[in-house]
């Protein structure tokens, strides 16, 4: 009888177990309702001592190994010194198990769930809405000012390290004092997938960022377009997270799909390049991503459109990185600071 056991029963878990031995287990991402795509985690409880190989049989597996927990909270690479560059390293990891180690948690990238938002108690947290299951979607304030700079995340739900950013920016600005401005975020726009762990991406019929059409489906997004109709946003910020990785998955770019925005783009491409410090994830070439024309029934295609908002981007941040840049929890969280820091400069001038 084996010793061990694979389950995916906690906030954000995905795998489907094909087979398990003593050393070996065989494993695949559960795609559920969506469109094949990279995000998986699971907790291994009982395996204190043992050495077992987790075989994929695809290209799953980040550049530094999987990202470790102990807690859901917490978490490093497995294998931050190592830069699998070979797709085949990236089809399996193996993890020894020291003798105190009886529950790990492990992760295509590192989770960011509704209780490491909670523990931000600087902000002023209340409920955005209910999900679909009821789930409470939370929502983040700060500031009394009568123009709202909107913060979101997580229209996909597999795209965590996007929220470690977005933390860093609330954590700057929360020690500066923004006149006129109150700060408002709603974290998890897809709460529901990011609770059951879905990958949200390409959810059929369609998914959360794809849903901004005249007869939205989804709850938050609903709840969001109601937010905007009634709210005087003045700009906007939504975070995501690229493809799993290679190429220009792994940079942080900014994205631009309106011509009136290209000036502004480029002028706050340049301050958030300034103003990454040497322990932030580098931003360096300043990378614009221009698309020809907004994506239909998009986030930013909805908001880009109200004749209020003054500016609006998209902010892809890596799961990984690369070799001499590597994303760490800490990491994202100073390039977030940074970020805010370009926020300020940034609503100073228009």
């Amino acid at each position: 009888m084996l010793k061990y056991e694979i389950t995916q029963d906690f906030c954000g878990g995905n795998i489907l177990v094909e087979s398990i031995s003593e050393n070996y287990a065989k494993v695949k991402i559960n795609y559920r309702d969506s469109e094949p795509w990279c995000y998986w985690a699971f907790k291994v409880k009982g395996a204190s001592g043992c050495k077992i190989t987790f075989d994929f049989g695809e290209d799953a597996v980040g550049y530094f190994g999987p990202a470790v927990s102990h807690d859901l909270i917490d978490w490093h690479w497995s294998e931050p010194d190592r830069y699998k560059y070979d797709e085949k390293d990236r089809f399996s990891f193996e993890y020894e198990f020291s003798e105190d180690e009886d529950e790990v948690y492990f992760a295509h990238n590192c989770l960011y769930t509704p209780e490491n938002f909670k523990k931000l108690d600087f902000l002023k947290q209340c409920v955005f809405c209910a999900d679909s299951d009821g789930t409470e979607c939370p929502m983040g304030e700060m500031g009394d000012g009568e123009k709202i700079i909107l913060l979101t995340a997580r229209h996909h739900a597999c795209e965590a390290p996007a929220n470690y950013v977005l933390e860093g920016v609330l954590k700057e600005l929360k020690d500066k004092h923004l006149k006129g401005y109150k700060i408002v975020t709603v974290p998890f726009m897809d709460t529901r997938g990011v609770v059951c762990g879905d990958q949200g991406k390409g959810r059929m019929p369609h998914d959360h960022n794809r849903d901004y059409i005249a007869d939205s489906i989804y709850p938050t997004v609903k709840r969001m377009k109601e937010f905007l109709e009634v709210s005087n946003v003045k700009y906007v910020f939504d975070f995501h997270s690229p493809c799993h990785l290679g190429g220009g998955n792994n940079l942080m770019s900014l994205v631009n799909a309106y011509e009136k925005f290209r000036d502004k783009m480029n002028l706050f491409s340049s301050l958030f390049s300034d103003e990454i410090s040497d322990n932030g994830f580098k931003f360096t070439d300043g990378v614009i991503t221009w698309r020809p024309e907004p994506l239909e029934g998009s986030f930013s295609a909805y908001v880009g459109g109200i004749e209020q908002v003054n500016f609006v981007a998209t902010i892809e941040c890596p799961y990984f990185g690369e070799e001499d840049n590597r994303m760490t929890p800490d990491r994202y969280i100073e390039t977030g600071r940074a970020f805010a820091r370009a926020i300020i400069k940034f609503t100073d001038i228009f």
